[in-house]
């Protein structure tokens, strides 16, 4: 009988090491994606900054 159990583990073990796969594979996109609106609004601050204080 533990044999039986230990087998259905394995499909299990494997699903969640795919789960896993793809959710880091999620956090890396959401980084980048984190990363390039930081320095997005960084530069639009930057560029708005400059323009409000050309027309004072």
């Amino acid at each position: 009988m533990k044999r039986q159990k230990s087998a259905s583990l394995v499909p299990e073990a494997e699903e969640l090491e795919c789960q896993r796969e793809a959710l880091l594979c999620c956090i890396r996109e959401l980084q980048i994606e984190h990363d390039l609106l930081k320095t997005a609004r960084e530069l639009i601050k930057k560029d708005l900054g400059g323009d409000l204080q050309g027309q004072c």
